[in-house]
């Protein structure tokens, strides 16, 4: 299961708050079943960082990052239709909690987790995108 914790979306350079209640509605719906012992949260972290290869600064951020009152399919379109988009992918440590874990420690962990990705990706510039070199030529044989 994928779980935005956020609940919402931002400008794509800061994390905001998670919200704990998402994370127990799983928690619980997942708990009322006999046979789980145990929920495990993996933190994932998506930054856009880049637009083939040069750095996204805060006036290219709009292009990519979906939020406020900003109508969704034309928001898509718009970005597929910009070109290559560089995104870093980042994946914390997968824990597992008793299900007597507290969803609120569950959310801050997480958060914590996801912040501290998210930061490092935007820091860290978007790998260069070279050409790729170009093949010599052989040239032909001629007839003797």
């Amino acid at each position: 299961m994928v779980l935005f914790a956020e609940g919402t979306s931002s400008d794509g350079i800061r994390v905001l708050p998670f919200r704990s209640s998402l994370v127990g509605a799983v928690h619980h719906a997942l708990g009322n079943g006999t046979h789980h012992t145990h929920i495990t949260v993996q933190p994932m972290s998506l930054a856009y960082v880049g637009f083939g290869g040069v750095p996204m600064g805060r006036g290219l951020r709009e292009r990519v990052a979906w939020y406020g009152d900003v109508d969704l399919v034309p928001h898509l379109l718009h970005v597929l239709s910009s070109g290559a988009v560089d995104v870093t992918v980042s994946w914390g440590e997968a824990t597992a909690y008793d299900m007597s874990a507290d969803r609120k420690a569950i959310a801050r962990d997480a958060e914590k987790s996801v912040r501290r990705m998210t930061a490092a990706a935007l820091r860290a510039a978007p790998p260069v995108q070279t050409p790729a070199a170009p093949v010599p030529r052989q040239p032909h044989p001629r007839p003797a």
